[in-house]
C-alpha cells in the first residue's frame, strides 16, 4: 500500500505585528484623505443649496403665471418657524432657509389665508446672502426684480452667486466677484447670534 505524506493542518493569519502595521498604515492614509473629502462635502453642499434655491424661484415663478397672482419668497425667522423674517436690511442673512408663498389677500405679509408653495430649511453649513432690501416678489407675468444671492461654506472656500433677472429667471455661476465674497463672509454663521 502506498501512503501519502501529509502536511500537519498550518494557521493562516496575521501575525500581532502585521495587524499592526496594516492599521497603522490604513490610518496615515485616512488622514491624509480626510481634508479633500471635507472639501468634497462643502463643495456638494453649496450646490444643492443654491439647487434649492433656484428650485424656489423657478416654482414661485411657475406658480405666479400659472394662477395669476402674486408671489413672494421671502426669508424665514429661524429653524424652527414658518414665519417670514421683518429684517429687510440689505446683505441680510438668508441661512435660516426660506420660505415660497401665495400672497391670496395681497398684504405682502403671510398670514393664514396665504397659501405655502414651498419651505427650504437652511444648514449651518451653507450661509446664503441677499444683496436686496424687502422680499423678493413675483408678479403675475413671471416678472420679478432683478436681485442676486450669494452663497458661502462655513471654511470661505466656495462661493456661488445665484441671479434673478427682471423676467425672472435665475441662473447659477461660480464666479463671484471680490465685493460679493465679502459681503457673505461678513455675514455670521447661523447660529452665531441666536438665529
Amino acid at each position: 500500500m502506498i501512503q501519502k505524506y501529509v502536511r500537519p493542518l498550518q494557521c493562516l493569519g496575521f501575525t500581532l505585528a502585521e495587524l499592526l502595521l496594516t492599521f497603522t498604515i490604513g490610518g496615515i492614509l485616512i488622514s491624509l484623505a480626510a481634508p479633500g473629502f471635507t472639501s468634497v462635502i462643502s463643495k456638494n453642499q453649496i450646490e444643492v443649496q443654491g439647487n434649492n434655491l433656484i428650485a424656489s424661484l423657478q416654482a414661485a415663478r411657475y406658480t405666479a403665471i400659472l394662477q395669476r397672482k402674486i408671489v413672494h419668497v421671502c426669508q424665514i425667522q429661524d429653524l424652527q418657524t414658518h414665519k417670514c423674517s421683518n429684517d429687510y436690511s440689505r446683505y441680510r442673512n438668508w441661512s435660516a432657509g426660506w420660505m415660497t408663498f401665495i400672497d391670496v389677500n395681497r398684504d405682502n405679509n403671510f398670514d393664514d389665508n396665504d397659501e405655502i408653495i414651498k419651505v427650504i430649511q437652511g444648514t449651518s453649513q451653507i450661509k446664503v446672502v441677499f444683496n436686496q432690501r424687502g422680499r423678493l416678489r413675483y408678479f403675475p407675468d413671471g416678472s420679478a426684480r432683478s436681485a442676486g444671492f450669494t452663497l458661502c461654506d462655513s471654511q470661505q472656500q466656495y462661493y456661488r452667486h445665484v441671479y434673478l433677472l427682471y423676467t425672472g429667471r435665475a441662473r447659477m455661476k461660480t464666479q463671484v466677484s471680490p465685493k460679493q465674497r465679502a459681503n457673505c463672509d461678513a455675514v455670521e454663521a447661523l447660529g452665531s447670534r441666536g438665529k
